[in-house]
């Protein structure tokens, strides 16, 4: 499973995100009898794409991704450095600054303490049966100086969606710092 979350601020502060999901067509059902997830439903709910073939189709991933940019202003792409090779030369050779968010605490701290007081004060909004799966399979890791990051140490099941999120947060936070006061149109902001 590949997911991207395409990041909204508001003008209030809280946000919303939009979610997408890949897998390859020829490992639903196994996946879906495996992880014991509804797959099926999800495709036929629009919650889930499949790429023809039994690995995942990067460049009709990117294909979406850029279709998403079309009716969106896409600032930056966020994305986990390993095995994102393909994706981000596509991304990038139509023009997206893609930029390796690495998986670890440093990184991932204030992004992932952001997100956890928006969730807490009700300020993040989403619509997303996988998503929300995902949270649910979701632990956090916290290093001994108290930063923290998504992790999966404690289930066995995908936690891809929280993933994304997480890196969209961290360069979120980056291009904030970049845009100094950011317009509702400055903050259509896409993240991978």
């Amino acid at each position: 499973m590949t997911a991207a979350a395409f990041l909204f601020k508001s003008a209030d502060g809280s946000y919303d995100v939009e979610m997408r999901y890949w897998v390859p067509e020829e490992t639903v059902a196994e996946r879906e009898r495996k992880d014991r997830v509804p797959y099926t439903t999800w495709i036929r709910e629009g919650w889930l794409t499949v790429t023809e073939g039994s690995r995942l189709d990067h460049q009709a991933v990117a294909r979406d991704i850029l279709a998403h940019g079309q009716d969106h202003q896409i600032v930056r792409v966020a994305a986990d450095p390993w095995q994102v090779g393909l994706l981000a030369t596509l991304l990038q050779q139509e023009g997206l600054d893609v930029k390796g968010v690495a998986q670890n605490t440093k990184t991932l701290n204030a992004g992932c303490k952001m997100l956890e007081g928006l969730v807490a004060e009700g300020r993040f909004r989403f619509v997303s049966p996988i998503l929300q799966w995902n949270a649910n399979n979701v632990s956090c890791y916290t290093d001994t100086t108290g930063m923290i990051k998504p992790d999966k140490q404690k289930s066995t099941e995908k936690i891809d969606g929280i993933a994304a999120l997480a890196n969209a947060f961290a360069i979120a936070l980056a291009s904030d710092e970049e845009l100094s006061t950011p317009s509702a149109d400055d903050w259509a902001l896409r993240v991978f």
